[in-house]
């Protein structure tokens, strides 16, 4: 299954863990894991939850004497403040180096 936030994955993960109740109820406490680590960017974290949800409400459905089906926590992916070079200052960088590095006739031009 793919990653979540586009219906169509939402659609399939859903049919997923509906079938799999159907068929082997036992199956479910691995796709939930598998499941809980989607990235969790906002709209994802909600589609997770939803599928957790009724994951849980097929396990008790279909295993009623069996221990209600533990949700793992859907954790959250941070935006990091970007420290980083453009490509093109990167691509600057490199071909200075490389052009330096290339320089057989002892120029002192280089760094």
């Amino acid at each position: 299954m793919g990653v979540l936030c586009i219906e169509g994955a939402y659609q399939g993960w859903r049919a997923h863990l509906i079938d799999t109740a159907r068929r082997s109820p036992w199956l479910l406490p691995g796709q939930v894991q598998r499941l809980a680590r989607t990235p969790g960017f906002a709209g994802c974290r909600v589609q997770v939850k939803k599928l957790q949800q009724l994951a849980r409400a097929e396990h008790q459905r279909r295993m009623p004497g069996q221990a209600v089906l533990a949700l793992p926590r859907v954790l959250y992916v941070q935006r990091l403040a970007s420290g980083q070079l453009r490509l093109s200052q990167l691509r600057r960088r490199y071909t200075a180096q490389t052009s330096c590095a290339a320089n057989t006739r002892g120029d002192r031009t280089c760094h």
